[in-house]
């Protein structure tokens, strides 16, 4: 078993032009930058054809996990395998690798006094990092000068492919590994069924770029932003499973053309695309694992990994699945599903007709009287229950027992009520009467805020149900506006107001009216 090097190699540098091939004509010379073109073509190439169709990850092998020596502490051992780094380049590693931790903290002692923070942290985050590398090898004797030395006579003949294993304090860029996981994520909480009609493709599409928003801006941000997609899918979209094929094709069909574009990190090849503040060494690398290593202060500004345990966390690592394993798990799948018997788990039939009306049942004896209303407001005499159901009129002002149709929640659930409502105007006027100081705002391009007396935000021991419908203004500059629901702030709820993807200007939104509801229910009774 070899460990860990700290030190490394020279690696090459060349950078030929990898769309150019070498244009082979009877007469001409060849040199050594011919064929350093010819190989930067073919190789380039391959590179091109794994990073844009394949994709990136542990192929095989190369499973991380940790043990203590009982004379140099912790150590992390990799387990011999292959990856294709995020450039395309194919990574072996032949043998299995190891290094102790404590011996990397005493060789790194600024970076962690880096990390360590203050108050000073009982451990830090270390990442197992493998990249590529080629090593120039096999001297051989080459043409010189006179008043050379011998080693200047001899030169490498052969670049070999290796691979350099490190431990560091920071994870490498894998922008497109957690956009894929972030997009895939978003799109499975989408709900699917085959009740009701399917939201519109276009509204469907737009909904999805609003998620991504930050990454369709306009004007490019400066430096990534930190979510790829926003929030999850709101509850008003919905697919109906017969029309799911067209859905995901479309879903796809974005990702290909507007959002990978934007998350796949390239500094070669075709259409190159990085953040200034991305580095182009991380791109020939791949994330292994990430460690949890306890440390402990050895004297003023150094540090020691005692003999403990390290944790080893691999969920991060981007795996790449072969085409094999996908086409065995595809078409069993299928079979499987194509030869379930009945009633043993297959896909359920549309409802069938209402059957016909029974006999009506005797009537039931009267309840019992209900409790005493509390004395209602002046006004508002009488009123039980949700405003406009009136029980009889009490003896000054009470008023009396309910009788009739009237909501109420079930006997044993938690509280219910509804704490505000009215149609409010984004230039903080309303229609109308509004129960509660309903208020609303045009806060920001897309936002619109609404607030109530006794706002608060949602806890564990209650939630706010927000209904809106946005009301059409009489002169109407919009043709086709999305409302939905965007997030609970401090200062109020923020609706969210969309038209083809982009946000509403805050100018048009304060000529805008929404029409709301607000409920409140508790938690436990």
């Amino acid at each position: 078993m070899s460990c860990f090097s700290s030190t490394t190699n020279t690696t090459t540098t060349g950078a030929p032009d990898p769309t150019k091939h070498v244009n082979y004509n009877i007469g001409m010379v060849l040199g050594v930058d011919d064929f350093t073109q010819e190989f930067a073509y073919l190789s380039g190439r391959d590179q091109w054809l794994a990073r844009d169709v394949i994709g990136y990850g542990t192929v095989r092998g190369l499973k991380v996990a940790t043990e203590i020596d009982s004379v140099k502490g912790p150590r992390v051992i990799v387990d011999p395998g292959v990856a294709v780094s995020p450039g395309g380049q194919m990574i072996c590693v032949p043998s299995a690798q190891c290094a102790y931790v404590r011996d990397w903290v005493i060789d790194h002692q600024t970076q962690v006094t880096g990390i360590a923070g203050s108050p000073i942290a009982s451990s830090i985050k270390l990442y197992v990092v493998l990249c590529y590398r080629d090593c120039p090898v096999d001297n051989v004797p080459i043409a010189g000068e006179p008043c050379r030395s011998e080693d200047q006579l001899m030169a490498p003949s052969r670049l070999k492919d290796d691979f350099c294993l490190s431990l560091r304090t920071t994870k490498p860029n894998q922008r497109e590994e957690d956009a894929v996981r972030a997009f895939v994520k978003w799109l499975r909480g989408i709900s699917v069924s085959q009740f009701g009609p399917s939201t519109p493709l276009d509204q469907f599409l737009d909904v999805i770029r609003l998620a991504a928003g930050q990454w369709l801006a306009s004007s490019p941000p400066s430096s990534p932003p930190s979510e790829f997609m926003f929030g999850s899918p709101p509850a008003f979209l919905h697919v109906q499973d017969s029309e799911l094929c067209k859905y995901v094709s479309a879903a796809l069909r974005l990702w290909i053309t507007e959002l990978r574009p934007k998350w796949i990190g390239r500094w070669h090849g075709c259409a190159p695309s990085h953040f200034p503040t991305d580095n182009a060494a991380d791109e020939d690398c791949v994330l292994l694992a990430e460690l949890n290593v306890p440390i402990l202060p050895a004297s003023p500004g150094t540090w020691t990994v005692p003999d403990a345990k390290v944790a080893v966390n691999e969920s991060s690592r981007p795996s790449l699945v072969h085409l094999r394993m996908l086409q065995e798990w595809m078409v069993c799948g299928l079979a499987e599903a194509i030869s379930s018997p009945p009633g043993s788990g297959g896909v359920v039939g549309p409802p069938g007709p209402p059957g016909s009306p029974g006999p009506i049942g005797p009537q039931g004896p009267a309840g019992s009287q209900g409790a005493t209303g509390a004395t209602g407001a002046q006004g508002l005499q009488g009123i039980q229950g949700i405003q406009g159901i009136q029980g009889p009129k009490g003896d000054k002002g009470d008023p009396g027992t309910a009788t009739g149709d009237f909501v109420e929640h079930p006997p044993g659930l938690p509280r219910y009520a509804i704490v505000a409502g009215g149609i409010v105007h984004g230039d903080g006027t309303s229609n109308g009467p509004v129960y509660n100081k309903l208020e609303g705002a045009a806060v920001a391009n897309g936002e619109f805020l609404l607030l109530f007396d006794g706002y608060q935000l949602p806890t564990e021991e209650f939630q706010l149900i927000v209904k809106a419908i946005l009301v059409a203004p009489k002169e109407n500059q919009l043709k086709a506006p999305i409302l939905m629901f965007k997030e609970f702030r401090p200062k109020g709820i923020v609706l969210s107001i969309i038209e083809g993807g982009v946000p509403v200007d805050v100018a048009i939104i304060k000529s805008l009216a929404v029409m709301v509801e607000i409920s409140r229910y508790l938690a436990k009774v």
